[in-house]
Order: structure tokens, then sequence, then C-alpha cells
């Protein structure tokens, strides 16, 4: 990323300069993979919890058929 031959001809406190912004982004690229490594997580923890509660949703609602349609058999066969 930073090329030494655009170096060569700068005077010292221009490489101090330059090599204090270089430190520096490096600090905020970090600073932004860790945050974004924390977004996901959250992101991935919440999701897992409303998959775990549309589960539960999903049970429910397929027992709950199956009984509507247990009942209807049942009442289909008292008819006949």
């Amino acid at each position: 990323m930073f090329n030494e031959q655009y170096f060569v001809n700068l005077e010292h406190k221009q490489l101090e300069m330059i090599s204090r912004e270089r430190d520096n982004l490096y600090v905020r690229i970090n600073m932004l993979l860790v945050w974004s490594g924390l977004a996901l997580q959250e992101i991935s923890i919440h999701s897992s919890k409303v998959f775990d509660v549309l589960d539960d949703w999903i049970v429910v609602s397929v027992k709950t058929e199956n009984d509507l349609c247990q009942r209807a058999v049942r009442e289909i066969r008292n008819l006949i």
C-alpha cells in the first residue's frame, strides 16, 4: 500500500506525518472490523431468537390444524 519509491525524496517531518496517518488508518480499520463483527454477532443472536419463536408458532399451528382435521373426520364419521 505504501510504496517506498514515493517516499525517498520526502523530508523526515513529512515521513513522520505519513507514518502517523498510516497508523491512524490501521487503527480505524481495526475499529471498523471489530464494530462490524460485533454488529454481525448481535444480528445473529437476534435472528436465532426470531427463528426459535417462528418455529414454536409453526409447531403450535400444525398441531392445531391436525386437531381440527381429526375433529372434522370424527364429525363426518358420526354423520355417516
